[in-house]
């Protein structure tokens, strides 16, 4: 029989939509070739159009920039195969319509 080796990483949640300047929590959990849970050794956490904040195999994610965006992680013991990824979709944000001066005081009138 082989030895388990670390075959696959999934994360979750898969995909998200989100706002801007909101947060997301994202977990790892690698798998071997027989789809057992395989620990990950030294996991790297990388971001597209956010910031993130890593602990272990968990991830926080902050928007920061409108459009496609990911998290990508996998074993820095390994090297970047096999690795993990989730999709973020970040809205933009919504121009908010202000009335004119003129139109604002007459209505106090």
């Amino acid at each position: 029989m082989d030895e388990p080796y670390l075959a696959e990483i999934r994360v979750v949640p898969t995909e998200v939509t989100m706002e801007m300047g909101e947060e997301q929590q994202f977990e790892a959990t690698g798998y071997d070739q027989f789809d057992d849970p395989k620990e990950l050794g030294n996991p790297i956490w990388e971001a597209v159009k956010g910031d993130i904040v890593t602990e272990g195999t968990t991830c926080t994610f902050t928007a920061t920039e409108a459009g496609d965006g990911s998290v990508v992680v996998y074993d820095g013991d390994l090297g970047p195969d096999p690795y993990g990824f989730a999709d973020i979709h970040i809205n933009s944000p919504t121009a908010v319509a202000v009335e004119s001066w003129g139109s604002m005081k007459s209505a106090k009138e």
